[in-house]
């Protein structure tokens, strides 16, 4: 039987690593994306570097499933954030990149899940 091949976006905490871990390395082969793995997922040009590595490495006729689990914690007074900064990321995590993402594997992926959370 073949892996199934599973692009996984925020792999390196939170959830995303409870998923990565609970996936069997039988039936998935695993592609981490993340900051630990060379992506800043809050950078503007994540999208480019991601077609530019998935194209590069001839994976993205070849998603499975894509799972993305970012999130973004912030700790301290509410008070005290900066509110510009802060919707910002949340907008591009929560909504942006997901949208860009789905577009972007929409002829290859056979399955799409997106869990995002304020605080993970």
């Amino acid at each position: 039987m073949d892996k199934k091949n599973v692009f996984l976006f925020g792999a390196s905490g939170g959830i995303g690593k409870e998923i990565l871990s609970m996936l069997d390395e039988e039936l998935y082969s695993v592609h981490c994306f993340d900051r630990t793995h060379g992506f800043d997922l809050l950078a503007l040009d994540v999208l480019h570097n991601i077609e530019v590595h998935l194209t590069k490495n001839d994976l993205v006729d070849k998603c499975d499933i894509l799972i993305y689990a970012c999130g973004i914690g912030r700790f301290g007074l509410f008070k005290e954030t900066k509110l510009s900064k802060d919707i910002w990321e949340k907008v591009h995590l929560n909504l942006l990149l997901p949208v860009l993402l789905s577009r972007f594997f929409i002829k290859s992926c056979k399955h799409f899940i997106f869990l995002t959370s304020n605080s993970a």
